[in-house]
């Protein structure tokens, strides 16, 4: 009995919740509106937290004695994006450009048919309908907002409870609307002004949504009716700035955007702009129509150069919007957006709603949050990794085959020191400026320090500046993107602590006092190559004399270095001991066994996949249009090969028949000589014996001339040949 009521408890406790539907659910915005409120707590904005860190079930939901304890439910729709032209072209299955690998299990019920009625009864389930019409790579969403909108409203008085009909649309409505002092063009707007707004040319069909919400919101009904106008999304895994990120994070040394980069974009970061629709559907303001961007009023240019100051090298340039039309990855409504110029200020945001901003101030001030989202949603955490291990042991061989597989960025001690030093050479060897007069002095002095203490250290250069030239380039963007091997080094443990200390300096200031060491230059795995002496011996002699001299080696110095390793072990804590000591995964590989083994092992079951992007649209196609091209080949050589094989399958027949017809040829030689040899004897019997008589009765005939000339010579023949 006491089961029984538990389960009523649950399923009406279950009917009680909202039910939250969201369509496309699988893309950019539509899957962080809907995570977002299958984790937020019902009546969140009403209190002091918003959100909870995961979902709980129902079950544990019940316990609690607070109503807000629970979460939205959400349905949605998936995306009907057809793959299928795409993978004829590259000859692979792909997926929508700058799609990120989402799991919707958060979603209760999920919609993939396309048949309306299924979809009318799925929306008659839900208390909230939020369609979404920002994304630009589904150009029927407008369209089906406006056919739910009218087919609800239509059938509203049917409805058992009210409904609220939530649409997302873009600032892009208000892209041509002229500002209220024409001699002020930044005077900011407000939603005061909305019937004010003209669309851009590419926005119009969201601007008539807009209206038709506003149109039939006006009427009595059981469904309220709100449009939400959002700024240009960012954050969480990034949407229209994906393909610049991107860029960034491929270290190129110049991120360019279309135009001049002085117009100001509105923006919002896409889980502030949830949240503000957590706010609109618990707080239900008396005005229909919201604004959603955040209080950054930044320019395009001060965008782009947040993105590659934080990914890159911080150079940007504005380039005509033509450039990119050819870009695959850059929708054109994309390029739209980001022309917009327009100073908006969301008066209901700031007064009315109880927002948990991520990032009010806006995209610049936020940026180091934004990277840190975007490399998580994207999968693409930089791998760090270190070699360690006696000479000639294969380190460098080994950092080789990992950067190539990872494509990682090696870290080479004596190629780094020899090319920071060419920089310091380079940057004293300058002329000096106002501007400049700093850095050249600052470099003339270390570049004198340097040589001071190659003087007093036997031409080596001083640990303390490898070390710094060492951190230098693990610091960068590009170790810092996509992860770096060191390869030997540090070699002892006084090294690796100077290498990988928290640092007190400005930017490090976020890390905790009592870290160890500095993470984001920490490698997560080390390896430590292990070999006996008279192995590497060996391995040294039978070395190509190329080798031997790209490394410098000589019979002494191999032997001078191999000594000075195993010196290094012997101190009370080595760097493989100091890396145990920081709890850093370190695995052991003896070189004399299998190498590639042990490295196929630690890629497959350590390390894993890259963490990267892997072949790009363009690489695709190239790979695609190569194993084409290797296809086309092998068929004419095998097309070459049959017919090669057809010529001398019939050059065969031929010699065969020409074969045949000799020994046919010898055959009837031979029997005919057998034949002959065979007659001979009574050849020899009838010249002999019968042919005189028969010649003799010839003539005794002719002589004669008998009647029956026939019947005379048998005769003769008998009566002779009786006698005889």
């Amino acid at each position: 009995m006491e089961q029984h009521l538990n389960e009523a408890a649950l399923k009406n406790s279950i009917k009680q919740i909202p039910v939250v539907f969201v369509n496309n659910v699988d893309t950019y915005s539509g899957w962080n509106i809907s995570h977002f409120l299958a984790n937020s707590r019902i009546n969140g904005t009403l209190s002091d937290n918003t959100s909870v860190d995961r979902q709980v079930s129902y079950e544990s939901q019940l316990q609690t004695t607070d109503d807000q304890g629970l979460v939205y439910q959400v349905y949605g729709t998936k995306t009907k994006f057809d793959s299928k032209s795409k993978e004829d072209e590259l000859g692979c299955s792909t997926e929508p450009l700058g799609m990120l690998n989402l799991d919707i299990s958060h979603c209760k019920q999920i919609l993939v048919n396309e048949e309306r009625e299924k979809l009318l009864a799925l929306l008659l389930e839900c208390n909230i309908i939020i369609y979404d019409i920002t994304d630009i790579e589904d150009p029927d969403q407008v369209e089906e907002a406006l056919w739910a909108l009218s087919t609800l409203h239509s059938t509203a008085e049917s409805f058992t409870s009210r409904k609220i009909f939530i649409l997302v649309s873009t600032i892009l409505t208000w892209a041509r609307t002229k500002p209220l002092d024409p001699e002020n063009p930044q005077s900011p707007l407000t939603e005061e002004e909305y019937k004010r707004r003209r669309a851009h040319p590419a926005f119009k069909r969201h601007l008539t949504a807009e209206k038709e919400i506003i149109r039939l919101g006006k009427k009595k009904s059981k469904m309220v009716m709100y449009v939400v106008t959002s700024g240009i999304t960012y954050g969480g895994g990034e949407g229209f700035l994906h393909y610049w990120f991107k860029c960034g994070w491929h270290n190129n040394p110049v991120i360019q955007y279309p135009g001049d980069g002085q117009n100001i974009v509105p923006m919002i970061h896409i889980k502030d702009l949830a949240s503000i629709l957590q706010n609109v559907i618990e707080r239900k303001p008396s005005i229909r129509y919201i604004i959603a961007v955040d209080e950054g009023f930044n320019t395009l240019d001060n965008i782009f150069k947040a993105i590659s100051l934080e990914l890159t090298t911080g150079e940007v340039i504005g380039v005509p919007k033509e450039y990119f039309l050819s870009v695959e990855d850059i929708p054109n409504k994309a390029l739209d957006m980001l022309e917009v110029n327009i100073h908006v200020q969301p008066e209901i945001v700031e007064e009315d709603m109880s927002v948990t901003w991520v990032s009010k101030d806006g995209f610049t001030q936020n940026i180091k949050t934004c990277v840190q989202e975007y490399k998580e949603k994207r999968g693409l955490q930089p791998i760090r990794l270190c070699v360690l291990g006696p000479p000639v042991s294969g380190k460098t061989t080994i950092v080789n085959s990992l950067c190539a597989h990872y494509k990682l960025h090696p870290i080479q001690t004596e190629k780094i020191v020899q090319e920071m030093l060419e920089d310091l050479k380079e940057k004293a060897a300058e002329e000096v400026t106002d501007s400049n007069n700093e850095e050249v002095e600052n470099a003339k002095e270390q570049l004198q320090d340097i040589l001071s203490g190659q003087l007093a250290n036997n031409g080596e250069i001083p640990n303390q500046y490898v070390i710094m030239f060492v951190r230098k380039m693990i610091n960068s963007k590009p170790c810092q993107n996509q992860g770096f091997v060191l390869d030997g080094f540090p070699s002892t443990e006084e090294q690796a602590r100077e290498l990988f200390a928290v640092v007190e300096e400005a930017e490090e200031l976020e890390e905790e006092e009592s870290a160890l060491y500095k993470n984001s230059i920490m490698p997560s795995l080390v390896i430590n190559l292990n070999a006996s002496d008279e192995f590497l011996r060996e391995r040294a002699m039978n070395m190509p004399q190329e080798e031997l001299e790209e490394k410098q080696y000589s019979e002494e110095t191999f032997l001078y270095k191999l000594a000075h390793y195993r010196n290094l072990q012997l101190d009370d804590i080595t760097a493989v001991e100091y890396f145990d000591e920081m709890e850093i995964h370190v695995v052991q590989i003896d070189v004399t066994a299998n190498v590639e083994e042990h490295i196929n092992d630690i890629q497959t079951k350590i390390i894993g996949k890259p963490h990267n992007y892997g072949p790009s649209i363009e690489e695709l196609r190239e790979r695609y249009k190569k194993k084409m091209e290797e296809k086309a080949k092998k068929e004419k050589e095998m097309a070459i090969k049959q017919r090669e094989k057809e010529e001398e399958e019939e050059r065969q027949r031929r010699i065969r028949e020409e074969e045949w017809a000799q020994w046919l040829n010898q055959i009837q030689r031979e029997e005919k000589r057998w034949l002959e040899a065979q007659s001979t004897p009574l050849r020899n019997y009838l010249m002999e014996h019968v042919i005189p008589t028969v010649a003799e009765g010839l003539l005794e005939c002719c002589r004669l001339r008998p009647d029956d000339p026939v019947d005379f010579l048998a005769e003769y023949l008998f009566k002779h040949a009786m006698h005889e």
